[in-house]
């Protein structure tokens, strides 16, 4: 299966969902499935990348504007209606007050 994960982070970010996504993709893509993530460049360098991460493909867009500490990228949905998946997992940080 294709598998689109879509994170508010990835590592090298550290966090629960950083590593929650990381460990599910990395063992999706070990099962034999196609897994790309969508994530911010959050902890990386600010530029976007396209790259693989072990055999999940990553890509990071640049975060430029924030609610509280919550990543608001819009264009992650624009995105993700030009790529072809079968399952699409979303994960993020909620600004919560």
């Amino acid at each position: 299966m294709k598998i689109l994960e879509i994170s508010s982070a990835f590592p090298p970010s550290r966090g629960g969902v950083e590593m929650t996504v990381s460990e599910l993709s990395s063992r999706l893509a070990e099962m034999g499935h196609e897994v790309t993530v969508i994530t911010s460049t959050r902890g990386g360098d600010a530029r976007y990348s396209d790259e693989f991460v072990g055999k999940v493909r990553v890509i990071r867009l640049p975060e430029r504007l924030h609610f509280l500490e919550a990543p608001i990228l819009p264009q992650i949905a624009f995105r993700a209606l030009f790529l072809d998946f079968d399952i699409l997992h979303v994960h993020g940080m909620r600004p919560t007050i």
